[in-house]
């Protein structure tokens, strides 16, 4: 067993030890604080580089804001043969679809008009079935049943036409909704 006085000694020595590694760890931060004290004047220079930056970036996100709040096409399924009406809504940037399962229940895809790999519409007598083919699930394609005719040949012609519109690196955003549709329209129409 240790005598009580050997143990007071180190625990004194351990303290002074523990004192000296503060000391120099505070000497050490206030060695390397005073080293970078003459940059502090730099951020006044690189911060209208960096403002010009940050306006860049949020101009173009205000503009994606605006092109994806602004609706193009919003069609339904026909009601009576789909008791929950699967909705398509096409805008500037993408197509989203919502599929009604039951009540509150609903499941929401979108699709960039750059993923969409092909657009394609089924007739029947009194409805058509409009079917896009997503580039990354090729697989498993999005299907919309019991629309319109009307409604599902006007929607892939302007999903065509969007299409061939950002491939060729065509900006859409200042042009009115109708004259924007009725170019679309001419576009996308097979020949």
């Amino acid at each position: 067993m240790m005598p009580a006085a050997y143990i007071k000694i180190a625990m004194a020595d351990k303290n002074s030890t523990l004192q000296r590694r503060e000391k120099s760890r505070e000497s050490f931060y206030e060695q390397t604080q005073s080293l970078f004290r003459p940059l502090k004047n730099i951020p006044s220079i690189i911060q209208p580089f960096q403002n010009s930056q940050n306006n860049n970036k949020n101009s173009k996100l205000d503009d994606l804001v605006a092109g994806s709040s602004r609706v193009i096409l919003d069609i339904h399924s026909t009601f009576p043969f789909d008791f929950f009406p699967d909705d398509v809504i096409l805008d500037e940037t993408k197509v989203t679809i919502h599929s009604k399962y039951f009540f509150l229940t609903k499941e929401v895809r979108s699709v960039e008009y750059i993923d969409i790999f092909n657009v394609i519409v089924q007739q029947g007598v009194f409805f058509a079935k409009l079917e896009l083919v997503d580039r990354f699930f090729a697989h498993q394609p999005i299907i919309i049943n019991y629309l319109k005719k009307r409604d599902a040949m006007l929607a892939r012609r302007l999903i065509q036409g969007m299409i061939i519109a950002q491939k060729h690196n065509v900006d859409i955003r200042g042009i009115p909704v109708d004259e924007l549709l009725k170019k679309l329209d001419r576009i996308g129409k097979s020949r």
